[in-house]
C-alpha cells in the first residue's frame, strides 16, 4: 500500500456511496486519466480497517478478468485509505431505469454473458460474490460490463457457517432469508436468476418490503419452501400451502420457452439443484452469433452514451 498525498487526484464529482466508502469520479493528474476513487474513512486505530475494504482488495488481487472491475492502486491519504479503480460510465440499475423501451432479447444475452464470464472467474477460484444486483454491475460506453463491489466476497467452504447479513433483499437467496448459514456460491446463481427476470420482464421479480414479505413473494410464485433450504429454526415454521404457479402464464406469455426453462433452473429452492455459471452459459437461451453479439454490445454502449 503506497503512502501518497491526495493531491495526485482531483475530485470531479461524487458518483456513489458504497457499503464502506464514498466513490468519486476523479482525474489522475499525473497522466490525465479519468478514474473512480473510493475514499474509506480511517476509524480509530483500535477498530482496524473495515473488513469490507480488506475483502475487496484481497479478492480483486486474485481475480483478473475483462468483466471484473480492476484496482489500479491503493494509497493512504491524510484521513482516508483510498482505492483507485478503472472508471466506468454507468451501472445496470441506472441504465435500466433510464431505458425508454424494454431490452431486446439479444441485449439481455449480451449483458448476461458478460456478467456470467466475470462471475465464472470469481467462482473458479473458490469465491462467492454474495451481493450481485444491477447496481453492482458497471457498464462503459463500449458496452462492456464489469462486476464490482467485492466487499462481501468470501471463500466458499461447505462446512462453514456464514453470516446472513449479506446481499440485498430483492436478490437474496431463500436459504439465507430462511436462516441457513451453510450456503455456497449457488446463492449467486439465485441472484442471477432474479436479474435475468428483471431484464426480461422489466421489473424486479421479488420486490419484498421486509424479509418476511420477501419469503412470501417467493412462495407466491414458487410454492412452499423446499426443506433443503431451511435452517433448524425455519424448519419449525408453518408455511402457507402456496401453489406453484406456471411461470409462462405468470409472465403473461411475454417470456420465451427457452428463457422460462432457464429461469426454472435458477429460481429453485434447493441450492444444489441450481445450475452453475458454466451450465447457464451453455443454455440454449444464451446462444447468439458473434456478429450479433458485437453489434448488440455496441448498441448497449450507445445507450450509455445517450445517458450522458
Amino acid at each position: 500500500m503506497k503512502e501518497e498525498q491526495d493531491y495526485y487526484y482531483r475530485l470531479v464529482e461524487k458518483i456513489g456511496e458504497g457499503t464502506y466508502g464514498t466513490v468519486f469520479k476523479t482525474v489522475d493528474q499525473r497522466n490525465g486519466d479519468i478514474v473512480a476513487l473510493k475514499k474509506v474513512k480511517i476509524r480509530k486505530a483500535d477498530d482496524g480497517l473495515p473488513k469490507e475494504f480488506l475483502r475487496e482488495v484481497e479478492s480483486l488481487k486474485y481475480v483478473s478478468h475483462p468483466n471484473v472491475i480492476k484496482i489500479r492502486e491503493v494509497f493512504v491519504g491524510k484521513s482516508n485509505i483510498n482505492i483507485v479503480y478503472e472508471f466506468m460510465d454507468s451501472d445496470l440499475d441506472n441504465l435500466t431505469q433510464a431505458m425508454q423501451r424494454p431490452y431486446t432479447i439479444n441485449e439481455v444475452k449480451v449483458i448476461m454473458r458478460q456478467l456470467l464470464q466475470g462471475l465464472q472467474a470469481v467462482h473458479s477460484i473458490g469465491l462467492m460474490h454474495r451481493d450481485l444486483k444491477p447496481a453492482n454491475i458497471l457498464i462503459d460506453k463500449e458496452g462492456t460490463l464489469k462486476l464490482a463491489d467485492f466487499g462481501q466476497t468470501r471463500v466458499v467452504d461447505p462446512s462453514f457457517f456464514y453470516t446472513l447479513d449479506v446481499g440485498t433483499k430483492w436478490y437474496k437467496a431463500p436459504e439465507l432469508l430462511l436462516g441457513n448459514k451453510k450456503y455456497t456460491e449457488k446463492m449467486d446463481m439465485w441472484a442471477l436468476g432474479c436479474i435475468l427476470v428483471e431484464l426480461l420482464d422489466g421489473c424486479p421479480v421479488f420486490a419484498g418490503s421486509t424479509d418476511f414479505d420477501q419469503i412470501a413473494k417467493i412462495g407466491n410464485l414458487l410454492g412452499k419452501p423446499d426443506p433443503a433450504c431451511l435452517s433448524e429454526t425455519s424448519a419449525k415454521l408453518q408455511f402457507p400451502d402456496w401453489p406453484i404457479k406456471d411461470l409462462k402464464e405468470h409472465f403473461g406469455g411475454s417470456i420465451s420457452d427457452d428463457a422460462i426453462d432457464l429461469i426454472k433452473k435458477l429460481l429453485v429452492y434447493n441450492p444444489s439443484k441450481r445450475i452453475s455459471v458454466e451450465e447457464f452459459l451453455g443454455h440454449e437461451f444464451m446462444q447468439i452469433s458473434e456478429p450479433e453479439y458485437t453489434k448488440t454490445k455496441a448498441m448497449i454502449g450507445s445507450l450509455i452514451n445517450d445517458q450522458h
